[in-house]
């Protein structure tokens, strides 16, 4: 209880300060996106993105910041290796979303289902993502599942 007391504080400071840096790095993933399709032969030019992003980012580093049975070391390292992760995470979500609509919708049903999974990709993994993350670098530390790491 007193875990998800501290997630509530840090989510909520951190929600409003990347609500504020959400534009700029909306930007970055857009600028990001666009230069890699140029590369791959697909010039599209992106000026906006409708995502949550870094929203997710700072509900990760929120959850890092309210574990505290990991040893501070390793909450660093997992601070360390996630942000960048998510970044990474967001920018190949958008490629594939984009990827997909760019390839159109087709009659197919594997089309369609190819086609709705990019379309919400970015509105579910938003929530998924820092989750999954976070019990991958800190989960074996934060939930009991009957190990001990002393």
């Amino acid at each position: 209880m007193k875990w998800i007391m501290r997630l509530v504080v840090y989510g909520t400071a951190l929600t409003t300060v990347c609500r504020h840096l959400s534009h700029e790095y909306q930007e970055w993933l857009a600028i990001s996106t666009s230069g890699i399709m140029r590369l791959i032969g697909q010039p599209v030019t992106l000026t906006s993105l409708e995502i949550y992003a870094p929203v997710d980012v700072g509900i990760f580093v929120a959850m890092c910041m309210a574990s505290n049975k990991a040893p501070r070391r390793v909450r660093l390292r997992a601070l360390m290796v996630g942000m960048p992760l998510m970044a990474i995470l967001e920018l190949c979500t958008v490629l594939l979303a984009l990827g997909v609509t760019l390839a159109g919708p087709t009659q197919s049903l594997g089309g369609t289902l190819a086609y709705g999974l990019a379309r919400y990709a970015p509105e579910t993994l938003i929530w998924i993502v820092p989750v999954f993350l976070w019990l991958a670098l800190l989960g074996s530390w934060e939930v009991p599942l009957g190990r001990s790491h002393k």
